[in-house]
C-alpha cells in the first residue's frame, strides 16, 4: 500500500522544507523530522533530524479501534510540524497483515483519513521488507561517508563496505553489494517474530513463562532460523556494517533493564570475536533452572535476540568479514533521504 507524498513541485531539493517521516513501530509510533541545507563552495550539505518527544499507540493496535486510530491521527495532526508528512509501516504492521489481525481495507482507511485530516501533505506507505532493507541501506551509507569524513587518518576505520545487517522488534534486513555496488544492493529480509503477540518475550513480561517453556521456545527458534536463512546468501566477505537493534544489543553498554554486550560502536570487530562474546553472553543469560520456575523477565528478549544474531554470523558471514557497529542508522532516515532525491 503506497499513495504517492507529494509532486515534484512542491519540493525542491536545496529547499529546507521540514519531511517528518513517522515510524509506525512494533512497540510504538514516533516520528522524526528532517531539513537540510544543501552546502556552497565545496562544503557538504547539512542534514538536521529532530526526533519526538511523544509517543503513540502502535499503528496495529490502533487500528483494532475506530477510537485509537482517531486519537493517533489527531495526535499526528496535533504534533507534526508543517511540511510533509511521510507516514510508514514495517515489520509489525507486515506480520499483523499476515496473521489476519490486519485487513487491507483498514490500511487503506487510516490513509484516507490521514490525509482528510493532514490534507495532501501527507501519505502513508506499508513498506515491504526489501523496501525496508533499501531505506536502512541509504541511512547506512550516508551516516558512514559523514563518519569517513572525520576518521580519514585512523587505519582502524574501513575503507569502504560490503553491506549491512539490521534487525528491529520482528525482522532482520541484510543488504550486500554486489555487482550494483553500494547504489544497488542486492537487499534481503526475514522475520524473526521477537515481538509478537503471544511470544516468548511477551509472554515472560506477563510472568507467564517458564525455564522449560523457554528452553523449548530457543530451541524452536533455532529450528525457523535454519528456514529463514535458507534464501540468504552465504561466505560473505568484507566490512559489513551493523546497525539499528543489532548495533545496540552488541555495541552499547549494559544497564539493570537491556542486557547489552558493550563491545563498543565505531570499532572494528572479527566475526570470530562476536561469535565467542555471544556465546558468553547467552550461557550467562540462561536459566539454571530447567522446569516450571518462570523466568527472569529482562533476560529473555535479549537471549531470543542473542540465539537470532548467533545463527546469522555463524551461518552467512565468511570467518575473514569484519563488522563495525554504527550509531544514528534507521530506515526512517533512509526513507527521508530516497524520498527527498525522489521529489527533488
Amino acid at each position: 500500500l503506497h499513495q504517492p507524498a507529494a509532486t515534484a513541485s512542491s519540493f525542491s531539493k536545496s529547499s529546507p522544507m521540514m519531511i517528518s517521516v513517522v515510524d509506525c513501530g512494533s512497540g510504538a509510533t514516533r516520528a522524526v523530522s528532517f531539513s537540510h541545507q544543501a552546502g556552497s563552495q565545496g562544503q557538504a550539505e547539512t542534514l538536521s533530524a529532530q526526533k519526538s518527544s511523544w509517543r503513540g499507540e502502535p499503528l496495529a493496535r490502533a487500528l483494532c479501534n475506530e477510537q485509537q486510530t482517531g486519537n493517533l491521527i489527531g495526535l499526528l495532526e496535533e504534533k507534526l510540524p508543517a511540511g510533509l508528512v511521510l507516514v510508514g509501516a514495517t515489520a509489525g504492521v507486515r506480520d499483523a497483515v499476515k496473521r489476519g489481525d490486519l485487513l487491507q481495507a483498514q490500511l487503506e482507511d487510516f490513509a484516507s483519513q490521514l490525509q482528510d485530516r493532514l490534507g495532501c501533505r501527507a501519505s502513508f506507505s506499508l513498506l515491504s521488507g526489501e523496501a525496508e532493507a533499501r531505506a536502512e541501506w541509504a541511512s547506512t551509507v550516508h551516516t558512514f561517508k559523514m563518519k569517513t569524513a572525520h576518521a580519514a587518518a585512523s587505519q582502524e576505520w574501513p575503507i569502504e563496505l560490503a553491506g549491512m545487517l539490521s534487525g528491529g522488534g520482528m525482522s532482520c534486513q541484510l543488504a550486500v553489494c554486489g555487482e550494483g555496488g553500494i547504489d544497488d544492493p542486492d537487499c534481503f529480509s526475514f522475520d524473526h517474530r521477537v515481538l509478537a503477540p503471544g511470544g516468548l518475550a511477551e509472554r515472560a513480561a506477563a510472568g507467564t513463562l517458564t525455564a522449560t517453556e523457554l528452553n523449548e521456545g530457543l530451541r524452536s527458534m533455532e529450528e525457523v532460523m535454519v528456514d529463514c536463512m535458507a534464501g540468504l546468501p552465504r561466505r560473505l566477505r568484507g566490512t559489513f556494517a551493523l546497525v539499528e537493534w543489532v548495533a545496540l544489543f552488541i555495541a552499547s553498554d549494559p544497564t539493570e533493564r537491556d542486557k547489552y554486550m558493550a563491545l563498543g560502536y565505531e570499532q572494528r570487530l572479527s566475526r570470530q570475536q562476536i561469535i565467542q562474546a555471544l556465546d558468553r553472553h547467552l550461557q550467562s543469560l540462561r536459566p539454571d533452572a530447567h522446569d516450571g520456575t518462570p523466568v527472569a523477565r529482562p533476560n529473555v528478549q535479549p537471549l531470543v535476540y542473542g540465539t537470532i544474531i548467533r545463527a546469522l554470523f555463524q551461518e552467512i558471514f565468511d570467518d575473514n568479514a569484519d563488522f563495525i557497529c554504527l550509531k544514528g542508522v534507521s530506515w526512517a532516515t533512509g526513507h527521508y533521504l530516497l524520498s527527498r532525491h525522489m521529489l527533488a
